[in-house]
């Protein structure tokens, strides 16, 4: 036992270092709580996606380092090297049943992070100090780093899981002078391989568990309720203990150890650097640079640890494991019906419309010039529907006059006030530079001041033929600084770019709503029909081949984004201005499934498409038409069906009720 406690001895110089990096690390903690205190989401970055993911690659390479600097491992040395702590120690019975509990405060603390830590930065905060009270508690009340630090810690599992590899033990500062705080102690056996293997045995059922720990961690999802979330933890962690328990007995040794820590290893880095990379937004260039130090770690392990014979056994095993993990993640991703549901990949990128044209000619030059391709355009002599030199508009409440007048080739809108001799007072002048809205409807101005696009006061309503103030300024005139939020610009345009962290400013606009706004990025797309990459699915979404997109990627834009609340007994009516609320009223689309495309070509304009609208309701209903009385079936079925009503939203406007249903 002498030799032993003699070879836990640090040199002077190793101590000091010891002890400055203790006292290092202790400080920056000290900070990160402090961080939590005044800015909750900053400082949970920082545990989460700095502190936390160097753990494992510390634990691998640098065993009981983590000790050394751990800052609970330091508050709880305090009282020792006070000298006020007590010589009490724990038996080797009392120091397993802590372990055991550390472990069960790992499976129950780290998945709370979701709908606990990461919600409430207070929470994260307090739970940071009663660590540190428990820990220096149980280094007044024990023996040296008895209790916590080598019992209760949920974070020790961890680092003796993957400090089963090196075999050269760096003892904390602290353990310098060993006392024999706790019974058979692993760091007492750094160089006794029986004695690891038989601490180890204890604790394989916990290594072996991890990996699933770690792939059911990464696939719950953040809304899910907390008891089906431990569910689907506990379930996969339950499963990845029979797994290699199974490979322990197919290959008659201990190889699943080894296995399920390197595995776990993998599986923990593939999950957690992309996310890294996106908070601490670190640019696609230099995300492969994250993967350095787990490679590296994994590499060094393997090479100068693992037993010769083993080696080749292992490194299959975990490349087969790992390799059936990335599909099967894959799958489930695919299975996510988001806008990307084909052309899923993360390098799948936008190549605009242009790329579209050589194959699809006929729908590129139909869609160009319909309502959606028109939705947002450059001010020109091009929209001589605009008749310019009748847009005069008197706002009384403001007392404003507002005109269009063409200056040279670029048009302007001025406002204008007189006195009671009509004698002109004011006078402002503002560019127009862009048209927002096709005409079918209506055509608004916008003016760019310095990337910040600004709407302005008058509007063309088609219908009507008429020049009005614009939507919403009849309540309230907000002149030329009514800034056009990046919300509306999305669903007249394809997708802009904006400088980051501005509010609202952008830095190209693009004209239109493109194909790719639809159909999803086009590269992988192109790539197949080019026979320049082999793809097993299809690369782009067609909305008319797959029924889960194609609404949702009409909702996207034709929606309600706004929820009415209305206080009980108020008799005020909840107004409807959504085509997708209404139309999901209807049987015709609840039992008979039509959606948004059956009626609607969104690559013609809506004039070349309206005498075919009768034909989705005949496809069902043309028997019982000779069975109705009085029943007028020469008509139109929407001017009936589907009436259309002023809208309380947008002035000289009567949008077409999507309810489909017989009125009164």
């Amino acid at each position: 036992m002498k030799k032993l406690l003699d070879g836990n001895h640090h040199n002077q110089r190793s101590a000091l270092i010891l002890k400055l990096l203790s006292f290092v690390a202790f400080t920056f903690f000290v900070l990160t709580i402090w961080l939590l205190y005044i800015d909750a989401d900053l400082g949970l970055k920082v545990i989460w996606y700095i502190i936390i993911p160097l753990a494992p690659a510390i634990f691998l390479l640098i065993p009981n380092l983590w000790t050394a600097l751990c800052p609970l491992a330091f508050v709880q040395s305090l009282p020792k090297r006070l000298g006020i702590n007590s010589d009490r120690y724990l038996n080797r019975r009392q120091t397993k049943y802590l372990n055991l509990s550390g472990i069960a405060l790992l499976y129950l603390l780290v998945p709370a992070r979701y709908f606990i830590f990461n919600i409430e930065g207070e929470i994260s905060f307090y739970t940071l100090l009663v660590l540190l009270l428990l820990s220096l508690g149980f280094g007044w009340i024990n023996s040296g780093l008895s209790g916590w630090c080598m019992g209760l810690c949920p974070i020790r599992p961890v680092e003796m899981l993957y400090g089963q590899f090196n075999t050269e033990k760096l003892r904390p500062e602290v353990c310098t002078v060993c006392d024999l705080c706790v019974s058979n102690c692993p760091r007492l056996y750094v160089n006794d391989q029986e004695k690891i293997t038989q601490y180890n045995s204890e604790f394989l059922w916990f290594i072996y568990s991890f990996p699933g720990f770690i792939v059911g961690f990464y696939i719950i999802h953040p809304n899910e309720l907390f008891y089906y979330i431990y569910l689907k933890i506990f379930v996969l962690t339950f499963f990845s203990y029979l797994v290699f328990k199974g490979i322990d007995k197919l290959l008659k040794r201990n190889d699943g150890l080894y296995i399920a820590i390197i595995l776990s290893f993998i599986l923990y880095y593939i999950n957690i650097l992309p996310k890294v990379a996106d908070v601490w937004f670190i640019n696609d260039r230099y995300q492969s640079l994250l993967y350095i130090i787990p490679i590296s770690a994994i590499i060094y392990s393997v090479l100068h640890v693992l037993p010769k014979d083993k080696k080749m056994q292992v490194v299959v095993a975990v490349a087969a494991l790992a390799f059936i993990y990335i599909n099967v993640t894959a799958y489930f991703e695919r299975q996510q019906f988001d806008l990307n549901h084909y052309n899923w990949q993360e390098h799948a990128h936008k190549v605009g419309s242009e790329a579209c044209r050589p194959c699809h000619a006929s729908i590129y030059n139909q869609y160009t010039a319909s309502e959606m391709g028109t939705s947002f355009s450059l001010m020109s002599t091009q929209h001589s529907d605009l008749p310019i030199e009748s847009s005069s508009v008197y706002d009384s409440k403001s007392d404003f006059h507002y005109a269009i007048e063409k200056h040279d080739s670029e048009f302007y809108m001025t406002e204008k006030r007189y006195d009671e001799e009509d004698k002109l007072i004011h006078e402002l002048e503002f560019k127009i530079d862009y048209v927002i809205g096709s005409g079918h409807n209506t055509k608004s101005f916008i003016m760019n001041n310095n990337g910040y696009l600004f709407e302005m006061p008058i509007t063309w309503y088609t219908n009507k033929k008429k020049w009005d103030l614009s939507p919403g300024y009849e309540k309230y005139n907000m002149r030329f600084y009514r800034e056009t939020l990046q919300k509306c610009i999305n669903c007249h345009t394809e997708e802009s770019t904006f400088e980051t962290h501005s509010v609202n400013r952008f830095l190209k606009i693009n004209h239109g709503i493109d194909c790719e706004k639809c159909h999803g990025p086009g590269s992988l797309h192109i790539e197949r029909q080019n026979e320049k990459r082999m793809l097993g699915f299809r690369a782009i979404i067609n909305p008319a081949k797959d029924q889960d997109q194609d609404d949702m990627v009409c909702y996207d834009c034709h929606s309600k984004k706004e929820v009415d609340f209305l206080e009980k007994d108020d008799d005020r009516m909840i107004n409807f201005t959504a085509h997708s609320s209404r139309l999901s009223l209807s049987k015709c689309f609840t039992e008979g499934g039509i959606t948004c495309i059956t009626c609607h070509d969104p690559h013609q304009k809506y004039s070349e498409t309206i005498n075919q609208l009768n034909k989705p309701c005949l496809q069902c209903h043309a028997k019982e038409l000779t069975k109705i009385e009085n029943h007028q079936n020469n008509l139109d079925c929407a001017a009936c069906h589907m009436p259309r009503k002023e809208s309380a939203d947008i002035p000289h406007l009567s949008p077409t009720d999507h309810w489909i249903k017989v009125y009164d």
